[in-house]
């Protein structure tokens, strides 16, 4: 099992470590066979976006219906349970990790019934819009405003010709008193065109 960090800019092949591959297979077949609402969030939804960024393990947003289900999923591929309660659990084998995030309310719950199909490195699955990816590091941040990761991504996004629907995006802002702060980037955003 490989553990390789890089993805290559292909929107329909995108190049990921074995690992990675592997689970978002195994888990993504293993939740549509049982009906459970699930998205690739993260990283590996950043790549599937086009855009290029490292990581070493595979993130997913499930319905709380699916939590219990997962658990004992990923316990009998061998993951232990490093953290767990009613909002996340985390994963991990070796050094390879994968972590759920439980949709249990309307933002979040939005996010599944908003998610889009992508074809990543050959396993169809399902990934958060673009926005919501920033929703879900606004939260992240919240929760640990030292984690500059998330704040370059939404950074990326924000700067990126993609065609945001910035009304979503000021939901999340708004919804953790940022607004100011999202008023400011595009400023600059714009300044810099």
């Amino acid at each position: 099992m490989g553990f390789g960090r890089w993805f290559h800019r292909d929107r329909e092949h995108a190049v990921l470590s074995d690992s990675i591959r592997s689970a978002l297979a195994t888990v993504t077949s293993d939740l549509q066979r049982h009906g459970i609402a699930h998205a690739v969030i993260g990283a590996v939804a950043l790549a599937a976006h086009g855009f290029v960024r490292a990581t070493t393990d595979a993130d997913f947003l499930i319905a709380a219906e699916g939590a219990e289900h997962v658990h004992e999923l990923m316990q009998s591929l061998g993951f232990t349970a490093v953290h767990r309660t009613d909002d996340v659990a985390n994963y991990a084998l070796q050094f390879f990790h994968v972590d759920f995030l439980t949709a249990r309310r309307p933002y979040s719950r939005a996010m599944l019934k908003d998610a889009t199909e992508a074809n990543i490195a050959g396993v169809v699955t399902k990934i958060v819009r673009l926005e919501d990816l920033i929703g879900l590091k606004m939260q992240a941040l919240a929760n640990d405003p030292t984690r500059a990761q998330d704040r370059a991504d939404i950074d990326t996004i924000l700067a990126s010709e993609c065609a945001l629907d910035l009304e979503r995006v000021r939901s999340y802002y708004k919804v953790f008193d940022q607004e100011a702060e999202l008023d400011a980037k595009l400023r600059t955003l714009r300044a810099g065109r």
